[in-house]
């Protein structure tokens, strides 16, 4: 009797399998649904203010130049880069500085800007990974 019960039971449970395959996978859906509202902000970042740039020497070949300006309102600023314009397409970042530094001092060579207008903008970078739009440029004085 043992060994008829375990052959029904090993038929049962191939019956089962076979006929449980042959449906359709399990499926759930929900029908419900809740209305909320969603507020999304944004963060402009302000780009420092009151450029300025100064030189001396214009009329060696060294030119000994300043750009200074007020830093941006923005928090979590990072750092800033000066950047140079050249009127014939020239972009160049000419300096980054910390969040704390407001003002660069450098010397540029003469024979590089002849021809050439040049502007300068600073854009403010933060931590978080924005920048600002540069600044109104200020313009090489030499």
């Amino acid at each position: 009797m043992t060994r008829i019960r375990a052959s029904l039971v090993v038929g049962a449970v191939a019956v089962a399998t076979l006929l449980g395959s042959s449906g359709s996978p399990a499926q759930a859906a929900f029908t419900a649904g809740a209305a909320m509202s969603a507020t999304v902000g944004t963060v402009t970042v302000a780009a420092p203010t009151s450029v300025t740039v100064q030189t001396s020497g214009c009329n060696s070949r060294w030119i000994n130049v300043t750009v200074s300006w007020d830093a941006s309102s923005t928090a979590r600023v990072l750092a800033y880069q000066v950047i140079a314009h050249r009127s014939d397409g020239v972009v160049q970042t000419v300096a980054q500085t910390d969040a704390a530094t407001t003002k660069i001092q450098g010397t540029v060579d003469k024979f590089d800007l002849q021809g050439h207008t040049t502007t300068l903008t600073v854009t403010t970078l933060t931590s978080y990974g924005w920048t600002s739009a540069p600044t109104q440029k200020a313009v090489f004085p030499c």
